[in-house]
This record gives C-alpha cells, sequence and structure tokens, in this order.
C-alpha cells in the first residue's frame, strides 16, 4: 500500500513545507497534515463526500493554514424524534391492561418530568395544552381516563421536532450571512444532541466569537432569568459551576427555593457526565453554602460525594470549547460508527521495527515526532534535522554499529552513510534529541547547528571530522540525498499548491 505517498505524507517534509509556506508553527502545520490525512481516508472510504472535502481544502487555501477549532453545541430548543418516541412510550405504559393506580400515577408523574425537561424550550407549541392533559388524567377516575389519554397522545404527536442535519445547515447559513470563512467537520449526524466541530479562519474569529456568545445564549435557560438576562444584570460578572448531571435537579431545585439566579450552559463536553451553571459571582457564597449542605447529606445517604463546589470565570466557557486537532478527530469517530470503521480499517495494531525493538531493548524510546517537543526543536534555528532510515539504526551485519551501541547504551548511534568497515562513522547523539516518526519508519534527529557533533570511529570519538551539525547537514546532503535525507526545506513545495486530491489507494 502506498498510502504515504498518496496521501501526501512524508510528515517531515509536508508539515516543514507547510509551516514555511502557510507562516505557521511546525507543530500546526504537522496537525493541519492529520487533519487533512484523516479527512482523506474518510473521503476515499466514501464516508465524507466530494463535495464536503472541497470545502475543507478550499477552507485551508483561503485561512492559509490559520484556523481555530471550536467545539458548538448546536441550537437543538425542541424535541427530538427520539425524545418525542420516550414521551411517547411512557404514555402508552399508561395504557396497559392490569395497570394498578399507584403504577399509573408513578408513570404520569414520570411523563411530566420528562415533558418538563423540554418544555422551556419549545416554542410555539401547545405545552401549556400539554401540562394541563398530564394534569387532568391524574386527577380523573380511571374510567373516563381514556379519552384524556387519547388527547394527550395527539398532542406530544403534533410537537414539532428538530435534527442535528437542519440545525448544521441553519448554523452553516448563520456563518455564510456573516461572511466567516468556516468549514464545519463531519462526526455528528449520529448524534441526537451534539456539539459540532467548526473550524474558523483566525481572521475572521472577532465576527465569530459575538455570534458565538448569541448562539450559546439563546439556548441558555434555567432559574429565574435566561443567560443574557444574568449577563446584562451583572455586566457580565458571572461565572461557571460544573455540577454533576447526577445531582443537578436536585441542585437546582435547591436554587429556586432560596432565589439564587442560574442558567444552564449547553453542554459542549457530552462524554464527562458535567454540565456547567452560570450564576452571578455576587450569589456564589450562598450557592456555595447551598452545595455543601446538598454534598453532606448525599454523603450521608447515598455514601457518594459528588466533590467541592468550584468556579471559573465565564470566559472559560470560550477556552473550553476551543478543540486540538486530536479532539476534533477523536470525537468525529466517537460520534459517528461509520467515521470509525473507516478509520480503523487502515489502523492496524503497530508492530515495532529491528531498529524500535533495539532502541526500546535499551531502555531509550523515542518520543513521537506528532509531539510538541519535536515541533520545538524545529521551531529552534539552533539545530538543523536530519532524517535517518531504520537500516542506519539497526543492521546485523554492522558489527562496529553493534558494538559502539552495546558500549554507549545511553546515546543513539547511527551509522553515517558512505561510510563502511574501516572508515566506519558513527553520530552519536543524546536521545531527546531523537524522535520516531512512524508515518515514514525514520527516525528525526536533531543536530545542534553550531556545534561539532560526536562521530565514533574505530579509533574513538572524533569531533573534527565535520566543524559543525550545519556541515554535516550539508555534506549528506550533497553526498548521499539517496540513502539519508536530511530535510532541506528549501527544496519543498508549497502546501498551497499540493493540498491533495483524494487520490485510490494502491
Amino acid at each position: 500500500m502506498e498510502e504515504t505517498r498518496n496521501m501526501y505524507f512524508e510528515i517531515e517534509r509536508s508539515a516543514q513545507a507547510a509551516a514555511l509556506s502557510l507562516k505557521v508553527t511546525y507543530y500546526g502545520a504537522k496537525q493541519l497534515l492529520k487533519l487533512i490525512q484523516f479527512l482523506m481516508r474518510l473521503h476515499q472510504k466514501g464516508v465524507l463526500s466530494d463535495s464536503d472535502f472541497e470545502d475543507f481544502t478550499s477552507f485551508v487555501k483561503l485561512s492559509q493554514g490559520n484556523f481555530t477549532n471550536m467545539g458548538v453545541p448546536l441550537d437543538m430548543r425542541g424535541i427530538t424524534d427520539k425524545e418525542k418516541d420516550s414521551l411517547l412510550s411512557t404514555l402508552d405504559s399508561c395504557s396497559l391492561p392490569g395497570l394498578s393506580e399507584e403504577d399509573f400515577q408513578e408513570r404520569m408523574n414520570q411523563l411530566g418530568k420528562d415533558f418538563k425537561d423540554f418544555r422551556d424550550n419549545l416554542q410555539g407549541e401547545n405545552i401549556d395544552e400539554i401540562d394541563a392533559l398530564i394534569q387532568k388524567a391524574k386527577d380523573s377516575p380511571k374510567q373516563g381516563r381514556e379519552k384524556i389519554l387519547s388527547n394527550l397522545w395527539d398532542s406530544i404527536s403534533k410537537l414539532d421536532t428538530v435534527n442535528v442535519k437542519d440545525r448544521i445547515q441553519d448554523l452553516k447559513a448563520s456563518l455564510t450571512k456573516l461572511g466567516i470563512n468556516f468549514c464545519v467537520f463531519p462526526g455528528v449526524e449520529s448524534e441526537e444532541r451534539s456539539v459540532v466541530s467548526v473550524a474558523i479562519d483566525k481572521r475572521d474569529i472577532d465576527k465569530f466569537m459575538p455570534f458565538f456568545h448569541t448562539y450559546i445564549n439563546n439556548q441558555m435557560t434555567g432559574g429565574q432569568h435566561r443567560m443574557d438576562a444574568i449577563r446584562a444584570l451583572t455586566d457580565g460578572k458571572a461565572s461557571l459551576a460544573p455540577i454533576h448531571q447526577e445531582i443537578l435537579d436536585k441542585f437546582c431545585e435547591i436554587l429556586d427555593r432560596n432565589k439564587i439566579d442560574y442558567a444552564i450552559a449547553p453542554d459542549n463536553n457530552l462524554d464527562d457526565g458535567i454540565r456547567h451553571l452560570v450564576i452571578p459571582n455576587d450569589q456564589l457564597t450562598m450557592a456555595n453554602t447551598l452545595y455543601n449542605q446538598l454534598r453532606a447529606a448525599l454523603v450521608e445517604t447515598d455514601k457518594k460525594d459528588y466533590g467541592a463546589f468550584k468556579t471559573t470565570p465565564l470566559e472559560s466557557y470560550d477556552k473550553a470549547s476551543k478543540m486540538t486537532t486530536d479532539e476534533v478527530i477523536t470525537k468525529a469517530q466517537k460520534d459517528s460508527p461509520k467515521i470509525a470503521e473507516a478509520i480503523n480499517e487502515y489502523e492496524g495494531p503497530h508492530v515495532a521495527t529491528p531498529a524500535e525493538d533495539l532502541i526500546n531493548s535499551m531502555g531509550k524510546v523515542p518520543q513521537d515526532a506528532e509531539s510538541f517537543a519535536c515541533g520545538e526543536f524545529f521551531n529552534n534555528d539552533d539545530f538543523v534535522p536530519l532524517s535517518v532510515y531504520d537500516s542506519l539504526v539497526d543492521n546485523p551485519k554492522d558489527q562496529i554499529l553493534s558494538k559502539v551501541q552495546n558500549s554507549s547504551p545511553d546515546l543513539f548511534c547511527c551509522r553515517i552513510p558512505g561510510t563502511w568497515g574501516e572508515n566506519e562513522q558513527i553520530l552519536a547523539v543524546s536521545p531527546e534529541k531523537v524522535f520516531r516518526d512512524k508515518q515514514t519508519n525514520r527516525y528525526i534527529v536533531f543536530m545542534p547547528k553550531d556545534e561539532s557533533p560526536a562521530v565514533l570511529t574505530k579509533d574513538g570519538i572524533k569531533r573534527d571530522i565535520y566543524k559543525n551539525g550545519m556541515d554535516l547537514y550539508n555534506h549528506l546532503w550533497e553526498k548521499n540525498e539517496g540513502a539519508f535525507i536530511p530535510i532541506k526545506p528549501e527544496k519543498l513545495q508549497s502546501i498551497l499548491q499540493d493540498v491533495p486530491k483524494a487520490a485510490p489507494v494502491m
């Protein structure tokens, strides 16, 4: 499989080219290329349409690779098909033959509670009628309930539902109208309520954030005020308090009784079991006291401790909504079984190469080339990067290399190509300057530009063979380009010209 070539993923070369042409850091360019590879795989497996992939490549070119990933909770105010079916299922169970009066009342109470969770987000619907019918059914004698339950079924059935795809289109239309350069990533189509990953051109971030705040404010409800009212009343002086989902209803009831203002923020992390309340700063002390009372009671009765009451400034919601490239990719695979299946076909179990086994056995496991530390070295003008083939690190026939490696277990040692036998030269480098690039089965070695490299020969360490790291860099480039590939940034093409079109996997 020539996936590396087809997918423009000779990582260290492409990332350096991207960093130069897009004026982003090496680390940022590498994350961009990782995202390109991920979306290309989805395209090749038919999960991502041609138009969606072209939207992304166009976005990359227009943004020049400088964008911010945001997790935007979709405006799902209303009721989904799944939630409506749940209400109707509960209502249907109230008509089961032989159901006791106690069970009937319990199920109607559950129906009322479930509907209450949705009613604040229903606009222009017959919500008052549904509430009234639920109460009427509970108060009516058994013989007179059939007609009431039938009317209740009709009223719930008529509720308009919302769905993810329509809300994504609404979000896209709003951002387009504002003239914002953006790209919505795939992965949320299977979710009833979800967070959509959106890349925003950094040049448009000042236009996006006011929209984002309004979009979020419109979804925040709870307590005696909506979120926009709390912002206005407090001049933005409010804080986020994370509350475990299991005790959210109980705590909100306590806040209601004690006239504490709050709003429930839409969830921008669907998997952590935590919701965030927004509370005015001047009411935090009382809210803290009430929470501690609830916490102590639950520890005593349920033997469960939900943790201390902690708050962060409201601005931290914006920071929490930002997503790394890895988070975008992980979220997409978690949200969509189709995406996970497509990616898993590429990602088999990693089999260590002989060189990796050798290095690992010596206790010098190199960091991954995807790490931030590798990007830091690339951004450091005091170092030059070299790319080392496995065969230069592990060769059973090379007795000199093996001897040096065994006698210097604290160093990363590799043969310098073009040298062999009596004239063999071994380059020795501190392990912290070596990174493993699994995409190309090579090591990236960073040489101090102005220091003489440590070269081991049969006569011991020599520091006068090459004047400095740059001298070795240039020597290897000129003499041994085919075997030992130093990274020559000026030789590489611009990613703006080479953002890949999906090619079939060979």
